[in-house]
């Protein structure tokens, strides 16, 4: 009886840790992808000569890093075009 109850604790630990765990993954994947979303839509606006600033922040470094650069980058060009 104890091993059957500890099965069972054990099954429902696992599906909860599971679940948390994909929860977890879910929101972090989506905090990454978010920034990097927009940063892809600036550079294909870049490609098509539309010479907009980026104005987001992202709490991860590297994509800030990333999105000033971009910003450089069509400030550059426009006054190349200009």
């Amino acid at each position: 009886m104890f091993l059957n109850t500890l099965n069972g604790v054990s099954i429902v630990v696992s599906i909860l840790a599971i679940l948390f765990a994909l929860l977890f993954g879910s929101l972090i994947s989506k905090s990454i992808a978010t920034p990097i979303m927009k940063v892809s839509d600036s550079t294909n606006l870049l490609s098509r000569g539309e010479f907009k600033s980026l104005d987001y922040k992202s709490e991860i470094l590297e994509i800030d890093e990333l999105i000033n650069a971009i910003n450089l980058l069509s400030k550059s060009l426009m006054n190349r075009k200009n």
